[in-house]
């Protein structure tokens, strides 16, 4: 009664069919469960019902156990909460008939498969997915909770798609072709970008006005008009983003890195033969609950399980900043799960209500750190990363652009002399990124053959074709350094400050821009005297578990760390303020005691 109406996500693992199938656990240190052993029989009466799909009526029984759970479920949830049911595909029709009778079936929000093993056989067609229900208390509530996830994708899912090419580290941008789009192994160093139009359907005045790119003048094709004005383009083309291609004018759209939204098909969820070990009979993938918790909870909000199984639930709840409850009618379950949830390591995560939260805050978003006091409350969520959602129109409209671009042409312009020193006259777009006048294509053709040599007779009939071409006297004892004539030394260090500037400027321009556009988020109490919060941990098992242990944490154990631990003697500890500790006792099939004492 206490926590109705406060759940924010309910996640239920329910027996997947009414079949005598094993999927419990008869002790903590064996999976392997046969049925009509004796010795595997369970003294757990409650268990059998809770893990062997057995039901005295049948179907009857089974969808009667779902339809009270639901019921509880339904109540618990918070106006804008969500229950998930994880099903396979022998009842999950029936099952969403159920849950249509008790959350409505306009609270329907989506049926998601997602892989359940690496691999399957049969006579027919393999059967390799489970599925999730996922239903709202109130769906128009569970709208504005919804949190969006995103999945990293291949910056080519499209490889018929034209116009995508990668921009080299100098700025060349090269097509790709048809291969290299298929196969990221063939694609040049750089980045994955897409030349995409400036321009809309439609003719205005705005049509006539031309946009200059390095030199020539630009128009919209006929019957369009500029996307944005011609004169915002000019704050396009001075951000770097533009790009010509034969009469039309383009903007490079960056697809490094590339983040999709998730829809409801997880079938890219999928255990493989080398994943984490399994700790349970019947365990479900950490990054499907994972998913179910990011997008419709925030940090601090409370997370149900009432089918705790091995605890993945509470692992993942605990993990992300969740408060949360599973419950189970088995001590085996219980033994597992609280197992795994105290020696799980977990990574740091900023919250945003700190100091280092603030700090941070601002160095992603490039503004002054809150002053705002801090409290470290989890409710207000991390620092997230964050992917920029850039457009064109985020870019024409960045003012701050067309002040970085002013503010370092006067760092620029002194060192345009180097047309002065080298008797030129370039312009910003022309100055080569080597310092060097290039040889001609002969010359420069005979030098990659001699580059790619692998034997002196072919490195010497390279340097023959170099020496032929540019009437040198190039040696194997003394070959050229590079594909070009040096420039005077001054020359080359106006070259390389020049460059410097310049490299400096688009990487300005370009945090400007990532951090102005919009952005897309990658998304406890004390305890009262009556539970019982581990302070201490000892290990008093039979055999050797500590090779065991070595081999669950996957690294060396200090001995002399060790023997504290395999005591029945704890270590010194401060009194508690209440005067009160207790001490509980687990053995492997979860059976466990405990008792308080006076301190």
């Amino acid at each position: 009664e206490g926590l109705r109406g406060k759940v924010q996500c309910i996640y239920l693992d329910p027996p997947y069919g009414i079949r005598f199938n094993s999927n419990f656990q008869w002790s903590t240190t064996s999976r392997d469960v046969k049925d009509g052993r004796a010795d595997h029989i369970t003294r757990e009466p409650e268990q059998v019902k809770a893990f062997r799909d057995t039901w005295r009526d049948g179907i009857h029984s089974y969808l009667t156990y779902l339809r009270d759970r639901l019921t509880v479920a339904r109540d618990l949830l918070t106006e804008s909460g969500s229950v998930f049911v994880q099903i396979g595909d022998e009842n999950v029709h029936r099952v969403r008939a159920v849950m249509d009778e008790v959350f409505g079936e306009d609270n329907f929000i989506s049926l998601i498969p997602f892989a359940k093993t690496s691999g399957a056989t049969s006579s027919q067609l393999a059967a390799t997915c489970d599925y999730l229900l996922r239903y709202a208390k109130v769906k128009a509530a569970s709208v504005a909770k919804y949190r969006q996830l995103f999945v990293e994708a291949d910056p080519i899912p499209n490889p018929g798609e034209r116009y995508v090419c990668v921009e080299s580290a100098n700025g060349e941008i090269v097509d790709l072709s048809l291969k290299q789009k298929q196969n990221p192994v063939l694609r040049p160093e750089g980045r994955v970008l897409r030349l995409r139009p400036t321009d809309s359907q439609g003719a205005t005045d705005d049509s006539k006005k031309p946009v200059e790119w390095q030199g020539k003048s630009y128009y919209p094709p006929n019957g369009r008009h500029w996307s944005v004005t011609s004169q915002e383009m000019k704050t396009v083309v001075r951000s770097g983003r533009a790009h010509g291609v034969g009469n039309t004018l383009t903007w490079k759209f960056y697809r490094e890195p590339n983040f999709n939204q998730i829809s409801n098909d997880w079938m890219d969820l999928k255990k493989s033969g080398f994943g984490a070990e399994q700790i349970y009979v019947v365990e479900t993938l950490d990054v499907v609950i994972q998913r179910c918790i990011l997008m419709t909870t925030d940090p601090g909000d409370l997370v149900l399980d009432p089918t705790c199984g091995s605890g993945t639930t509470a692992y993942v709840a605990e993990q992300w900043g969740r408060r949360w409850i599973t419950v189970d009618t088995s001590r085996v379950a219980l033994a597992l799960a609280r197992a795994r949830v105290m020696g799980a390591r977990y990574p740091y995560y900023l919250l945003a209500d700190s100091p280092e939260g603030q700090r941070k805050e601002a160095d992603v978003t490039g503004q002054a750190p809150s002053e705002a006091p801090t409290r470290g409350d989890v409710r207000q969520g991390f620092v997230y990363e964050r992917v920029p959602h850039v457009t064109l129109k985020s870019i024409a409209n960045n003012a701050e652009i067309d002040v970085i671009w002013e503010r370092w042409q006067e760092t620029l312009e002194p060192l345009r002399d180097l047309n002065a020193r080298l008797g030129r006259s370039w312009e910003e777009w022309e100055v080569p990124r080597e310092a060097g006048d290039p040889w001609p294509a002969p010359a420069a053709a005979a030098w990659k053959r001699f580059e790619a040599a692998e034997t002196d007779a072919a490195r010497a009939a390279a340097l023959q074709a170099i020496n032929a071409a540019l009437d040198r006297r190039y040696t194997v004892a003394e070959p050229p350094t590079a594909p070009r004539d040096p420039w005077p030394a001054e020359a080359a260090e106006t070259h390389r400050l020049w460059w410097e500037a310049r490299i400096a400027r688009q990487q300005e321009i370009d945090g400007s821009i990532a951090a102005r556009a919009d952005t897309e988020y990658l998304c406890d109490k004390p305890y009262d005297e009556e539970s019982f919060f581990v302070r201490h941990a000892y290990f008093l098992g039979a055999n050797d578990p500590y090779k065991a242990l070595k081999t669950t944490l996957k690294a060396e154990i200090d001995p002399d760390a060790w023997a504290t631990l395999r005591s029945d003697t704890s270590r010194p500890f401060a009194r508690p303020a209440s005067g009160r500790i207790a001490v509980k006792v687990i053995n492997h099939l979860g059976d466990e005691v405990m008792k308080v004492f006076r301190v």
